[in-house]
């Protein structure tokens, strides 16, 4: 005879395979430093370890929202989309630099 339990598992199993699998784009976002800095583009380039550095040139339109002052050698995150020729930038935000700590 045929559990109950295994009935059920079977069934959930075959539910599961067929349903879609929604997933987040985690390549949307990119964080670094801020290399070259132009009215229509941005170079931001990072380095993590084990990998080789890395350089993504976004390019940046009217539609573009900068939050704080972009600057070179500030460090940003890009949230951006991938067009037919490179990638454009939808939001960059500009980090505030890392306040020393007070000694005691």
């Amino acid at each position: 005879m045929v559990s109950l339990a295994s009935v059920t598992f079977a069934i959930l199993s075959v539910g599961l395979m067929a349903a879609p699998v929604v997933q987040e784009d985690d390549d949307t976002f990119f964080s670094g430093t801020v290399d070259e800095l132009a009215a229509d583009s941005v170079v931001v380039s990072r380095e993590v370890l084990g990998n080789p550095p890395e350089h993504r040139t976004f390019a940046i339109t009217a539609q573009t929202k900068v939050e704080g002052k972009l600057a070179e050698g500030s460090r940003v995150t890009v949230k951006f989309r991938t067009i037919d020729d490179g990638f454009l930038a939808e939001t960059i935000i500009v980090r505030e630099p890392l306040k020393p700590k007070k000694k005691p």
